[in-house]
């Protein structure tokens, strides 16, 4: 690998299977590579980077927001679906990594991920809390689990289950059998976090070597099953993030106000920003 100047561009040329690749970038500072070393994802960011114009003439970057998976992503874009920093993010959904790569990243001092960028994390990583480049979202379970509980919890009656695509109470029980079985879930409502302890405990505790299904797929397979993606492809109140939101409104307008102070601090501490050309983002 071989760094230099260009002018006045920062030029990064390595070689891969006989193929030279050459970068020329002005979003790095001098000397940024030597020390990190050059990541797939730094390049990325580099050629990722978009600006906003805003009405008052100045110009500002669009954020890149990570999170670790596409459950994550969509629980983000619901409780944002009306922020007005939105337009100033870029969601990074082709980028997906675990609670620790990122934090890893974050340790490492690598801009992107410490500095530049925001990362959406899942309300259960509360190690991760501690870094200024990350925001935990609401709640103290994953997506896909927490909307499982919300959604198991409601009567069979709730206008949620009349809704276009005929999905019910009854279709909810029978494409997370495998979660009913797992957990031994026999009645509701239910305290979801009480059950998985129960089972952890019951399947070797926190041992990896430990013979038991894995939760995380299980709840993965429930969330991203053909029927289970069809309710959440609809509009509006049947929708079940929405619905969500809805009865959250407290732990929503916490989150909206703790994103956008994040997201100016990034503009201001990771771009050098002057604050008095960033709008007025907050939630009122």
């Amino acid at each position: 690998m071989a760094i230099g100047k260009a002018g006045g561009f920062h030029r990064i040329s390595f070689k891969s299977n006989n193929l030279e690749i050459l970068l020329l970038t002005q979003v790095k500072g001098r000397g940024y590579y030597q020390g990190a070393g050059v990541l797939p994802l730094d390049i990325y960011a580099d050629l990722a980077t978009t600006v906003v114009h805003t009405n008052n003439a100045s110009t500002l970057p669009r954020i890149n927001v990570y999170a670790e998976d596409g459950e994550g992503f969509d629980f983000l874009n619901a409780l944002l679906i009306r922020h007005k920093g939105k337009k100033f993010i870029k969601a990074m959904r082709q980028i997906t990594l675990g609670c620790t790569n990122y934090m890893q990243l974050i340790k490492k001092g690598i801009p992107e991920f410490s500095e530049k960028s925001l990362i959406a994390l899942d309300g259960d990583a509360q190690e991760a809390k501690k870094f200024n480049s990350v925001i935990l979202l609401p709640g103290t379970l994953p997506p896909e689990q927490l909307i499982f509980e919300f959604l198991y919890n409601l009567k069979p009656d709730d206008e949620i289950w009349q809704n276009g695509i005929r999905f019910n109470r009854p279709a909810l029980t029978n494409i997370s059998r495998e979660i009913s079985r797992t957990l031994s879930i026999t009645q509701d409502p239910i305290n979801l976090t009480d059950l998985i302890s129960a089972f952890r405990t019951n399947h070797g505790g926190s041992n990896p070597k430990a013979k038991h299904p894995s939760l995380r797929e299980i709840f993965k397979d429930f969330y991203q099953s053909p029927e289970f993606q069809a309710f959440l492809s609809l509009k509006g109140p049947k929708n079940p993030w929405n619905r969500w939101i809805r009865e959250h409104q407290a732990a929503t307008k916490t989150f909206g106000n703790s994103f956008s102070q994040k997201l100016v601090a990034t503009m201001i501490k990771g771009y050098g920003i002057e604050a008095s050309n960033i709008p007025d983002i907050t939630e009122r």
